[in-house]
């Protein structure tokens, strides 16, 4: 089952362009992608841990996001694909350094 679930991840690390957010629901993790939502049984700081990817970025202890599919950012929220995602004000120093170069 682990190496399934791991295989799975790997794959889909290959395709991060697609992936838009992702967000944690308890013990799994929603993710966000072009084709639709998948729902991952790992926690959202184990899915993070294996992003390695400039794009990607925790805005919220409940979500990680795609920097390049942030369409609009407003105070402490931002919207990816429309959907409202906030902005923790511990990571948004980080956040608008790093959107502002994109």
């Amino acid at each position: 089952m682990l190496a399934c679930l791991l295989s799975f991840i790997y794959d889909m690390l290959q395709a991060l362009s697609s992936i838009h957010y992702a967000e944690a629901d308890g013990s799994y993790t929603q993710v966000a992608t072009e084709e639709g939502l998948l729902t991952l049984a790992i926690n959202l700081k184990h899915f993070e841990s294996h992003l390695d990817a400039p794009n990607f970025m925790r805005v919220h202890r409940s979500y990680v996001v795609n920097l390049s599919k942030v369409e609009e950012y407003e105070g402490n929220r931002m919207f990816v694909k429309s959907k409202p995602i906030p902005l923790s004000s511990s990571y948004k120093e980080a956040f608008l350094e790093k959107f502002t170069f994109l």
